[in-house]
């Protein structure tokens, strides 16, 4: 049985907007997408219309709420990625070799 070729998906293009206050971990998660090929913003506290236009949102799941999002919440126009954990998933990050060291 011969095992099929594992394709790198390539996210070269995309945008990418993280949702979340300056905090220095955010610059580590901010070159990781870039090393994947994303095109990175950021915003606090609120998300622009014009983000709307972005592949991937990755928010604070721990400081962020509905009204930071200018659409409904039954419309949402991409993925969303929640940064959960009490450091807003930074720990989880750490651990898998991804985040701050």
């Amino acid at each position: 049985m011969r095992l099929k070729a594992f394709k790198t998906p390539n996210f070269r293009g995309w945008k990418a907007v993280i949702l979340h206050r300056p905090h220095g971990d955010v610059d580590h998660l901010t070159c990781q997408l870039e090393r994947l090929g994303m095109e990175v913003a950021h915003a606090w506290p609120n998300l622009a219309p014009e983000h709307k236009a972005a592949d991937l949102i990755l928010f604070d799941a721990n400081m962020g709420h509905e009204e930071q999002f200018p659409w409904p919440q039954s419309d949402l126009p991409m993925p969303m990625v929640a940064l959960i954990g009490r450091r807003a998933g930074w720990d989880g990050l750490s651990s898998a070799g991804l985040g701050p060291t």
